[in-house]
């Protein structure tokens, strides 16, 4: 991935090789294997590639490194934040709501596209009271009405999770004898490599005014629970979506532009990310710069993405590297 002053090599590592990898017939090497190695006062990757060549990475001075930055998988996925929704206290009467009202639970959220007018969105749960009804069963009522209108929208977008205590509502659930708290949670939207990104689609919450005795009165009371993992809301939430979606790209950046142009008649981009497993990154930032007047620096970052069989060797690159002081100094973390 390239910039005006900098560019980024991304490696792909799913094994790591205690010594130099060769193209002998007597060494089987595979797409992921890695060796971290040295070359006199220099540092270098030699790593196999999704076309099964072994390739070597830049020489690295350690004298020269700007800083190593490990990020681990968790720290990387996005946060979803939850709402807790309840009936006001101020329109109940022995824990029912007034009867002959419309209530109205509102998500309110901006599209994937554009940040104007047009672009906001909104989705309702809708229920009308007959008689004086129980809180319990009006939130049941709602949770269900409003997950039928969002599964309505043909668009793809996954807007929420919706659930009465710990049962996930879906248009088919049976919440006849469901008890809880109505709780509303941001969740991932639907993700394609390169076209549709891995991220949260924000949304408020919040209900319309019913009418008592002549005063305009909120029947909702909406609980911001706060930002919570995305791994807690999906369990098969993982961050190799993000990593394949740079991946993509900077597969792009090395001469691959033209990528899915005249399908079917064109080449398929051969990938090394699997969206569906968790990669830790490790950043190592360092410079070119010459001798004597040539002494501008040409920054570079080699970005390993390794998974979680091969993320432990990350902290002994970390050690080698640091033990060094670059040139301004000791390497920064």
């Amino acid at each position: 991935m390239f910039s005006v002053n900098q560019n980024r090599q991304l490696y792909v590592v799913k094994a790591w090789k205690n010594r130099p990898l060769t193209m002998t017939a007597t060494e089987e090497v595979i797409p992921g294997d890695c060796y971290f190695g040295a070359d006199g006062e220099n540092y270098f990757f030699q790593y196999v590639n999704a076309k099964g060549e072994v390739l070597r990475s830049d020489l690295i001075n350690p004298c020269k490194v700007n800083y190593v930055r490990n990020t681990t998988a968790a720290n990387m996925l996005p946060k979803a934040r939850k709402y807790t929704v309840a009936v006001s206290d101020d329109i109940k009467t022995d824990g029912k709501v007034p009867a002959g009202k419309h209530y109205i639970l509102r998500l309110n959220f901006s599209k994937m596209v554009g940040i104007s007018d047009e672009e906001r969105g909104m989705v309702f749960g809708d229920c009308y009271t007959v008689t004086a009804t129980a809180a319990q069963e009006l939130l049941n009522k709602l949770a269900l009405s409003l997950v039928k209108n969002i599964a309505a929208d043909k668009t793809g977008t996954a807007l929420a999770e919706v659930k009465i205590g710990s049962t996930v509502v879906t248009p088919t659930t049976d919440l006849s004898e469901a008890t809880g708290n109505l709780t509303i949670t941001e969740v991932a939207q639907p993700w394609s490599r390169g076209k549709r990104q891995f991220a949260i689609l924000p949304f408020t919450v919040s209900g319309n005014n019913i009418t008592i005795d002549g005063v305009d009165a909120p029947w909702v009371a909406v609980g911001d629970d706060g930002l919570i993992p995305m791994g807690s809301v999906n369990a098969l939430a993982h961050n190799g979506k993000l990593i394949a979606d740079l991946e993509w790209f900077c597969a792009g950046e090395k001469g691959d532009q033209y990528r899915g142009m005249g399908y079917p008649n064109d080449i398929e981009t051969e990938y090394m990310v699997d969206p569906e497993l968790d990669y830790d990154l490790l950043d190592i930032s360092y410079y070119y710069s010459g001798d004597n007047e040539d002494i501008q620096h040409s920054s570079k970052v080699i970005t390993l993405a390794a998974t979680a069989a091969a993320k432990s060797y990350l902290g002994n690159i970390v050690t080698v590297l640091q033990s060094i002081p670059n040139e301004e100094g000791t390497v920064e973390d």
